[in-house]
Parts: C-alpha cells; sequence; structure tokens
C-alpha cells in the first residue's frame, strides 16, 4: 500500500548520506587543523577515502548509523539551550567566557559524547562479545557454554549483554559514578577571587 510520506528507500541509500557526512567532517577537520597547509586538494583525496573505508567497512558503518542520531539530538539540544540563554539576555561575551574559561561545562559534553559512544560501541560489537564461544566455523546463532546452556542469538531478543548493561543495578551505578565524578570535579576545581 502506498503511504503519502513513504522513507523506507531512505534505508537504502543511507549509505551515501554516512560517506558524505564523513568527507565533509574530515575535510573540514584537515582543513580547520591545517595540517596539509593550503592544498585543499590533499586534504579533499585524504577525506574522500576515509569516507570509502568507513563506506566498505560494516562495523564502521553501523557504529556511525547508531551514533549519528544521538550526537545530532545533544547539538539541537545545545542549540536550544544557547538560544533559550540569549532570549534571557545573556551576552555572547559570557557565553563564550563560560565555554572557554569553565571547564564543567566542557565536560559536562565529553561525558555525554563518550556515553553516546559507548552506546554505539555496544550496539555494533556487544553482539560479538556473546558470540565468543560459537561452534563451528560459521555463526549458527548459538552460543555453547560448558554448562549445557544455548541460547539464540537474534537482533531482536535481549542478550546477556543487554540484560547486564540495562539491569537496573547497573544503570543506578552509572548514574552514581557520574554523579561523583562531577562531584569531584566541581570540589577540586580552582577557585579564582577577584581582587
Amino acid at each position: 500500500m502506498a503511504a503519502f510520506l513513504d522513507l523506507s528507500l531512505l534505508g537504502r541509500v543511507s549509505v551515501i548520506f554516512i560517506g558524505i557526512l564523513v568527507f565533509a567532517v574530515v575535510y573540514g577537520m584537515l582543513e580547520h587543523s591545517g595540517l596539509f597547509g593550503k592544498s585543499k586538494n590533499i586534504s579533499a583525496i585524504i577525506a574522500f577515502i576515509a569516507a570509502i573505508l568507513i563506506v566498505v567497512s560494516r562495523p564502521a558503518l553501523a557504529f556511525i548509523d547508531a551514533i549519528t542520531p544521538w550526537l545530532l539530538i545533544l547539538v539541537i539540544v545545545g542549540f536550544f539551550i544557547l538560544f533559550f540563554v540569549r532570549m534571557l539576555g545573556v551576552s555572547e561575551e559570557t557565553i563564550v567566557n563560560n565555554f572557554t574559561g569553565n571547564n564543567k561545562i566542557m565536560n559536562i559534553i565529553i561525558v555525554f559524547v563518550a556515553l553516546i559512544v559507548i552506546f554505539g560501541l555496544a550496539n555494533v560489537f556487544g553482539q560479538g562479545v556473546n558470540n565468543r564461544e560459537t561452534t563451528g566455523t560459521e555463526d549458527t546463532g548459538e552460543i555453547s557454554s560448558s554448562e549445557n546452556t544455548s541460547a539464540e542469538v537474534s537482533g531482536g531478543e535481549n542478550t546477556e549483554t543487554d540484560n547486564i548493561l540495562f539491569h537496573p543495578k547497573v544503570l543506578g551505578m552509572l548514574v552514581f559514578l557520574v554523579i561523583g565524578l562531577f562531584t569531584v570535579l566541581t570540589i577540586t576545581q580552582k577557585v579564582v577571587v577577584p581582587k
């Protein structure tokens, strides 16, 4: 049945979008860093090769496909926070000074990006952690262990890794560790008293 907005075709060409994204990010980083001087051709060639390597590699493609929406949500939320702060009357100078001089904000951003990267790595390579003891030369989807327990591993079912990582006690412990991290960072930060 035809729908008014059928986006199933976009799933087939998402590889092209990821390749363009990788090309743009690598090219922008090379140009911004000035690693190859004024030569834009070398930067473009290296960015094109990096994009081709990412598109050919299925795990890298799946990793970027998993983290891109979350990073985009993080950027959009950050934009709206900055927009709201500017609406309250805070000057651009104050915002720039808080980002450059205050490590708390950068630490929060780094923690969120690290959590997204860890989520992406677990999403892509987490299934391989459960399949370490597979029998035979091909992947049959069964896990064998010495205790006569085998479980079928498929994309839709919960795996042992998912059950461990997303258990409420483990998630609670991670929240307490992140709160402790920010507490230690806040307490140990050097305070400059203006004279």
